[in-house]
This record gives C-alpha cells, sequence and structure tokens, in this order.
C-alpha cells in the first residue's frame, strides 16, 4: 500500500503517495470565558476551528499553542490540562500538501479578551476570531474535531 487517504478541506477523499506525508504534530485551546468559547474561522470553508496549530522545531506543545493563540487572535493564554490528542489525514487543497496531524487539544484560560488577528501570518486560514456562544455550536459547526469538542464540553463542563 503506497497510498494513503486524506480529506481535503471540503470534506472530499484523495489518496497521496506516502514519500509526499508531511507529519505534523500541532496544538489547540478549548479556551472559555463564561458561556463563550474563543473560535476562529477557517478562510476557504467559512466554518469554525480551535485556534492553534503546528509545532514548530524545538518547540513544546505548550509554547506552539501559546504562540499560535497569540498570532490567531491576539489573546494571551494559560495552557491548563490535555484534554485529547486527534490524528487526522489533512489535505491543504491551496497547497496541495498532505499533512498526518497528531493535534494535542488542551484546556485553556484567557490572561487577556481582546481580540485581534493582526499578527497572523498572511498564508494562514485562520480568519475573524470570535468569542461564541457555547449552546449555539452544532458538531457542523467545525471544520475537523467538532465531535471531539462538543463530547469534552459536555463531559467536562
Amino acid at each position: 500500500m503506497n497510498d494513503v487517504e486524506f480529506n481535503t478541506l471540503h470534506g472530499e477523499k484523495i489518496m497521496v503517495p506516502k514519500d509526499k506525508i508531511v507529519f505534523r504534530p500541532s496544538s489547540y485551546g478549548i479556551i472559555l470565558y463564561e458561556d463563550k468559547i474563543l473560535l476562529t474561522d477557517v478562510k476557504s470553508t467559512g466554518k469554525y476551528t480551535l485556534p492553534g496549530g503546528a509545532m514548530e522545531p524545538g518547540e513544546t506543545r505548550q509554547q506552539a499553542l501559546k504562540r499560535e493563540v497569540w498570532e490567531e487572535t491576539g489573546t494571551e493564554v494559560e495552557v491548563g490540562e490535555c484534554l485529547s490528542c486527534e490524528e487526522r489525514n489533512f489535505y491543504y487543497d491551496p497547497t496541495r500538501e498532505a499533512f498526518q496531524v497528531f493535534a494535542f487539544i488542551f484546556l485553556c484560560q484567557p490572561k487577556t479578551l481582546e481580540l485581534t488577528n493582526k499578527n497572523n501570518v498572511s498564508d494562514d486560514e485562520s480568519n475573524k476570531p470570535e468569542w461564541v456562544e457555547i449552546s449555539k455550536l452544532t458538531e457542523d459547526s467545525f471544520q475537523v474535531f467538532g465531535n471531539t469538542i462538543l463530547q469534552t464540553l459536555r463531559n467536562k463542563f
């Protein structure tokens, strides 16, 4: 078996040769304030995603998460408990890259509440950070990990 199945941004399936797959450990944060969760939307699809992203060489999971949340939302966080580790094969259509993602999802406390994405890198998919009422979210509201996020919120809180 030389090809592996991946999901595209728009939910389509694509087969990718093993030698074209990039290993991508990542950290994401469930950041709560009152009855809201901090989310960004995905530019390509408009669906929500947790703030976070890939670890850079030499970074810990927590360091990467603090950096990514700052870049995407302008918010500083205190990283708490690791709630979940999710694996996903993700094909990023705009750059034609295939990522084998290991996403560590942490519970975080906001240290600041002001939102801005002015620190965002221009080619990033993360867009429009906002505090979203948890009660208005469904699994389909999310680009990825919707079931995990909502289950975690129900089980933990």
